[in-house]
């Protein structure tokens, strides 16, 4: 359980991290940035919910060490994503 709560921490600090980037990304102004972290906080709200009650409708440890496996190899597929672009398109690579 103290390991599902440390990648909760990290998960919501890299989103705080990731603002600036997102906001010159798409051209956002800060209230604008209010809203995506708005947006992120529901949708992870609503999951957590549609986790705990899976987890009230299926085996919870079982359901909690898929949920981490599947992060986990979302993680790793998406730090891969990065450097596989960074790649394919040389010109590009020094503004990502």
């Amino acid at each position: 359980m103290s390991l599902a709560q440390l990648v909760l921490i990290l998960d919501v600090t890299v989103v705080n991290v990731a603002l600036p980037a997102i906001g010159a990304g798409l051209h956002l102004d800060r209230p604008t940035l209010t809203w995506v972290l708005t947006a992120y906080t529901l949708v992870f709200g609503g999951l957590v919910l549609l986790g705990g009650r899976l987890a009230d409708l299926a085996d919870a440890r079982r359901l909690m060490l898929t949920g981490l496996a599947v992060f986990t190899s979302a993680t790793c597929w998406a730090s891969s994503a990065r450097p596989i672009a960074a790649r394919r398109s040389p010109g590009h690579a020094s503004s990502a």
